[in-house]
């Protein structure tokens, strides 16, 4: 059976709470199922949307990724806590990957040629998860080299130059790259990331 092989990260901006969340299912095919959300500071509630956005798409197994989110927002636009959050919902196949997005967290297909595509470059920033309002954007693509999928929240890309990201990403073995994308403390923002390896050397 063919598996990923990935790594997940998560950690608190220093001072303050985590209102990132992140989950990660694994198939009995070997695809996985991933979801990645950044809860809104300065509202309340912020990681119990983030928390609920990413446990609806681990529940929701047949709706496209782009129709769950749609869900998702009518969800927690009803919820009691009124936090709102980014999202993304991603699934990976031995062929392909798709997922759809809002708000400013990242997907990133980094290639070993030292090259990068973000997936989510078209995704709405606002409004954001739990709005009622959002209009989360799809996305879809066929990789034909190896590499690495990131998938993260802004206090990843925002304060890691995208030269540096791809280097750290390409680390061996796959934990260690994780751990330097992490970076070191003390964080400005919250950080949240899962990182999966592509094609030669990532699959089994």
């Amino acid at each position: 059976m063919t598996e990923f092989h990935y790594e997940m990260r998560m950690a608190a901006a220093t001072g303050r709470d985590c209102q990132d969340y992140a989950e990660v299912e694994r198939l009995s095919d070997g695809s996985l199922r991933l979801a990645l959300a950044d809860g809104v500071s300065g509202m309340s509630g912020g990681l119990k949307a983030a928390t609920q956005a990413v446990q609806s798409w681990i529940k929701a197994k047949s709706l496209a990724p782009e129709l769950a989110l749609a869900e998702a927002d009518s969800l927690l636009s009803r919820a009691s806590h009124g936090g709102q959050t980014t999202a993304i919902y991603l699934e990976l196949t031995p062929d392909s990957l798709q997922g759809a997005s809002l708000g400013d967290s990242c997907v990133w297909f980094l290639e070993a040629n030292g090259t990068w595509t973000e997936l989510t470059e078209y995704q709405r920033r606002k409004p954001y998860l739990g709005s009622g309002e959002a209009v989360p954007i799809a996305f879809f693509r066929v990789p034909r080299e190896s590499g690495r999928v990131l998938i993260c929240s802004d206090g990843l890309w925002r304060f890691m130059d995208l030269a540096d990201i791809w280097a750290n990403a390409f680390l061996d073995p796959l934990a260690k790259a994780a751990d330097a994308l992490l970076n070191k403390p003390p964080y400005m923002d919250d950080v949240s990331l899962v990182l999966v390896a592509w094609g030669a050397g990532g699959l089994e």
